[in-house]
């Protein structure tokens, strides 16, 4: 059987836990996969497909969940595998490997073949269309994004102090961004309630006069009722008397004929 099938059969497996194979992942399978990394000049196209292969693991590791709306079982969804799965991504992996690489390199000699290559410019014309990314271009992007801005990379990396904690900050980037997102989802959340507040004071006055509009109809329709009521008696008591007199003529004009 190989090897493929038998590590999808033990991540997928309910007899082992859920630590247990996060720990088959991260020294079986992911040292296979970011074997050589150091070296690797990566697209973002390349970046988002090692993710997707990163997030079909994990899913197989972690398990289908139970829908609480409709109760049916769905995937889980990228969000909620980046909270089971704690430990930096394989992108961050690739980063900080890949400045520790850069780092080692600019400390060599100068009569090192990779401080040459590093060093180097290769002679020639460039091919029409835009240049590729290179593996140097890797490198000045992951240290802007760490709050590095400068340009030269060979000189800091003489401070191996300095460069070690570019690399760390590298590698646990991803959780400064979710604690940024964290903290931006409670303002936002915050600025919601004190505009929910806003808006209840509003509706709660709007409920306010509509119920006194109610109040002030029902009473005038009170004293239209009650002044109905009152021309309906006197109609009445108008009617009686006809009727009174009526009978009392029929009884004359009887008496009158006899």
């Amino acid at each position: 059987m190989p090897v493929i099938i038998r590590l999808r059969i033990l991540l997928s497996s309910s007899l082992l836990s859920k630590s247990l194979k996060v720990r088959i992942y991260k020294t079986v399978i992911l040292p296979v996969v970011l074997y050589g990394c150091e070296t690797w000049t990566l697209t973002l196209r390349e970046e988002q497909r090692l993710r997707v292969f990163e997030n079909k693991v994990l899913r197989k590791i972690f398990g289908a969940k139970r829908d609480e709306v409709t109760g049916e079982w769905r995937k889980l969804h990228n969000a909620e595998l980046q909270a089971l799965y704690t430990s930096p991504d394989i992108i961050r992996n690739i980063k900080s490997r890949r400045l520790r690489w850069a780092g080692h390199v600019a400390r060599m000699g100068e009569s090192r073949n990779a401080y040459r290559v590093l060093v180097g410019r290769p002679e020639g014309k460039r091919p029409l269309g835009r240049p590729r990314r290179r593996w140097e271009d890797n490198i000045k992007m992951d240290l802007r994004e760490v709050g590095y801005d400068g340009r030269d990379c060979i000189n800091l990396a003489q401070d191996r102090d300095q460069w070690r904690a570019y690399e760390r900050a590298a590698m646990n980037l991803r959780r400064r961004e979710e604690k940024r997102r964290e903290e931006k989802r409670r303002e936002e959340k915050t600025g919601k309630w004190r505009e929910e507040g806003r808006e209840g004071k509003k509706e709660r006055r709007e409920e306010k006069r509509r119920e006194e509009k109610r109040r002030e109809e029902k009473r005038r329709e009170e004293r239209w009722d009650e002044k109905g009521m009152k021309e309906r008696r006197e109609e009445k008591r108008r009617e009686e008397k006809r009727r009174e007199e009526k009978r009392r003529e029929e009884k004359r004009d009887g008496m009158k004929r006899g």
